[in-house]
């Protein structure tokens, strides 16, 4: 686990806006890193992200109609940066209004 510390029920505490903000910045990171070139980072940041979103899936609150999305974003995630994006629905600017929006959304939930 590459968020040592983090314990599920911790993660359970978060806002599903939240948890989405949080995964979203590490695909932004991702994309980031494989723009320069350094796949190594890339991975390990694309790595932070599907853990994070696996976590999120596994929250109880995430059930229901939620599970269904955040299960095919993580598909829809693998097939975009590590096999041929043969779905086609994904690229870069999708997923950073994407994940734009819960980040937002979070930021008012802290009151910022």
């Amino acid at each position: 686990m590459m968020y040592k510390d983090l314990a599920p029920e911790r993660w359970f505490e978060f806002s599903t806006c939240v948890q989405m903000a949080n995964i979203g910045c590490d695909i932004d990171r991702t994309v980031r890193w494989r723009d320069k070139k350094n796949y190594e980072y890339s991975i390990k940041a694309f790595e932070r992200a599907l853990e994070l979103l696996d976590l999120t899936i596994a929250d109880p609150k995430n059930s229901g109609g939620r599970l269904t999305e955040l299960v095919r974003l993580r598909e829809l995630l693998i097939d975009y940066f590590l096999f041929d994006n043969q779905y086609q629905v994904l690229d870069d600017t999708f997923l950073y209004n994407y994940f734009m929006y819960f980040s937002y959304i979070a930021a008012s939930e802290r009151g910022l």
